[in-house]
């Protein structure tokens, strides 16, 4: 007979096994019942379980950051996360490289998906103006060049010319008077521009597509219309109202390429928030009617 160690025999803890099973057949026969009944309900659950982990519209950036600049290195954001939800936050600029930021979240608001729709457009159509003009500015660099070019050659010969000039301003010829209020005035003129440019209160435009869950993603930066950076975003804790954002790559591309990505991301955003709507506006109804159903079985 085989002995085990401790003097328990090999029949005697067999046995002792085969009397931890149920004794009654029937409780096994309910269990086997008990399974069977809710076999549809625990694969529904595992097939939606599985269609979440799939779902294509997971690839679709979570948010669409429009950054209006407060100070040089401060910014606040309007940041549409779905079709009913808004967030505020504030960026915070962590060295003069413009690379690294913190972002804090401060307020989020549930409004109608229409009134959505109108700040999703209104601040992307305030992005392509300040964008527009920018890109025009930079096509008219060489002019103003070439201008600043002439004004400074201008003071060097009214600087060579200020020892014949008279001291008596009504002694200094029409030609002279001329060119010395043109100086002025174009000095004074950009001067006034840079101060009351309206186009500085255009926003800079992210986009942040998911890489696990909401806690990590890659974020699209666009500056103007030939200009694009990558960069990634961290959550620094659980609930994500602080997240910190470092810069990893900058790109000049054409300004084609940038409004192709620019509306490529967008349309994602809006795509993946639509299917997002109506899978709750589904969800709704289905568990309304379930609501029904049950009170008009209990009558």
């Amino acid at each position: 007979m085989f002995v085990l160690q401790g003097g328990a025999t090999l029949y005697a803890t067999f046995h002792r096994r085969i009397m931890e099973f149920p004794n009654n057949l029937c409780s096994v026969i309910d269990q086997a019942g008990v399974a069977e009944k809710y076999y549809k309900i625990l694969a529904e659950q595992r097939r939606k379980f599985i269609a979440k982990i799939l779902n294509p519209f997971n690839l679709s950036p979570n948010s669409v950051n429009f950054w209006f600049a407060i100070t040089q290195y401060t910014s606040i954001g309007v940041i549409p996360q779905s079709l009913e939800r808004i967030s505020i936050s504030i960026r915070q600029q962590i060295e003069p490289n413009d690379t690294t930021h913190i972002r804090i979240h401060i307020l989020q608001l549930n409004l109608p998906f229409p009134l959505t729709f109108l700040t999703i457009f209104l601040a992307l159509g305030l992005f392509m103006n300040g964008a527009i003009n920018q890109l025009i500015d930079n096509s008219t660099t060489q002019i103003t060049n070439e201008q600043e070019e002439r004004l400074s050659n201008l003071e060097e010969e009214l600087d060579s010319l200020s020892s014949e000039v008279p001291k008596d301003p009504t002694q200094i010829p029409p030609e002279v008077q001329n060119k010395i209020i043109e100086s002025i005035a174009q000095k004074e003129k950009r001067q006034i521009l840079q101060v009351i440019d309206p186009f500085k209160l255009c926003p800079r435009v992210t986009l942040y597509f998911p890489v696990l869950e909401k806690h990590v993603a890659i974020g699209v930066n666009f500056m103007d219309l030939q200009r694009m950076s990558i960069s990634i975003r961290q959550s620094l804790e659980p609930s994500d109202i602080i997240t910190s954002s470092i810069r990893i790559i900058e790109l000049k591309v054409p300004f084609t390429i940038t409004v192709l990505s620019l509306f490529l991301s967008v349309g994602l955003f809006l795509n993946g928030s639509v299917n997002e709507f109506e899978g709750q506006t589904h969800e709704g109804i289905v568990n309304r009617v379930k609501q029904i159903y049950e009170k008009h079985v209990k009558q």
